[in-house]
C-alpha cells in the first residue's frame, strides 16, 4: 500500500515543474481588467474564501471574505500605484498585481 502510493507522489512531483505550475496559476485566476481605475472582476475555477489587497509596503488595504469563483473588488477610491490582490482558496493562495490607473 505505502510503497505504492509514494511512487505515485514522486511521479506526480517529477512531472510538475515550476513553469507547469506558474501556467496554471495564471488559468485558475484571472483580473481583469488590469491595468484598472475601478471595479475588478476575479474570476477562479475555485472558490475564493478571502481576497486582500495590499500596497507595495505590505500594508492591508482591503480585506474581504467570499464564497463564491467570481468576486468583483473596487479600487476606484485607492491612489494611482501597483497594489498585490492575494487570494486565498479552500487549497491554494494566489497573488496578483493589479494597477490602478
Amino acid at each position: 500500500g505505502d510503497a505504492g502510493n509514494n511512487s505515485g507522489e514522486v511521479t506526480i512531483y517529477e512531472n510538475a515543474s515550476v513553469i507547469g505550475l506558474n501556467k496554471l496559476e495564471e488559468t485558475n485566476v484571472q483580473i481583469y481588467p488590469n491595468p484598472s481605475n475601478g471595479l475588478m472582476k476575479i474570476i477562479t475555477k475555485e472558490r475564493i474564501e478571502s481576497v486582500t489587497v495590499l500596497n507595495l509596503m505590505g500594508e492591508e488595504i482591503l480585506k474581504t471574505t467570499s464564497s463564491a469563483e467570481n468576486f468583483t473588488i473596487d479600487i476606484g477610491a485607492y491612489s494611482n500605484a501597483q497594489y498585490i490582490v492575494k487570494i486565498q482558496t479552500a487549497s491554494n493562495m494566489y497573488i496578483k498585481t493589479i494597477v490602478k490607473y
